[in-house]
C-alpha cells in the first residue's frame, strides 16, 4: 500500500517466524524508505531497508544471510 510504506503486520510475521526457524530470534524489526518520493503509479520506484534487532550471538548468522550491521536512521 503506497500510503502506509513500510512491511504489513504479515510480512513481519512471516520474517520473524522464518529466522526463528533458522535458529536466530529477532526481537524488533524498522523499515526506512529507500527513495525520497513514492506515489501511486505502476512506473515509480518503490522499496524499503529493513532492520531486524537480533541477539549479539545472532549476529554472524545474519551475516551469513547477507545482511549487515546497521542502524535505522533517526525519524526526529
Amino acid at each position: 500500500d503506497p500510503s502506509t510504506p513500510g512491511l504489513e503486520p504479515g510480512e513481519i510475521t512471516i520474517i520473524t517466524d522464518y529466522y526463528k526457524r533458522q535458529g536466530v530470534v529477532v526481537s524488533d524489526t524498522a523499515t526506512a524508505p529507500k527513495y525520497e518520493v513514492v506515489c501511486m503509479a505502476c512506473s515509480c520506484p518503490e522499496g524499503h531497508t529493513m532492520f531486524l534487532r537480533v541477539r549479539e550471538g545472532d549476529v554472524a548468522a545474519m551475516i551469513g544471510f547477507g545482511y549487515r550491521v546497521e542502524s535505522p536512521p533517526d525519524n526526529d
